[in-house]
């Protein structure tokens, strides 16, 4: 569910952004479908399996794991750029130089 959305959503802003700001859309598509990932994770997981598992319980568990998904998706931008690069065959360029 959440990968679909990712996908969904990197297209969509695709569009927004006329296939500019591959960072952004990397990262906007990737914080929304992690936060539903992390969520739906969660309260599959753990609501109601102890007395002291409760919505307010979930969701603070819910936010720490999130921002580290954040963040690790901030940190592979530079790849995703590199993938890109590469797959123009950036290989090809540099090496006439």
């Amino acid at each position: 569910m959440s990968q679909t959305h990712d996908v969904w959503a990197f297209h969509f802003w695709k569009e927004k952004t006329h296939g500019k700001y591959l960072w952004l859309r990397n990262n906007l598509s990737t914080m929304a479908s992690q936060l539903i990932d992390s969520t739906a994770f969660m309260f599959i997981a753990f609501y109601g399996a102890a007395p002291g598992y409760t919505v307010p319980f979930i969701v603070s568990l819910i936010i720490p794991y999130w921002l580290v998904k954040v963040v690790a998706a901030a940190c592979d931008t530079p790849f995703c750029y590199l993938g890109v690069w590469w797959l123009q065959g950036g290989r090809e360029r540099g090496a006439g130089r």
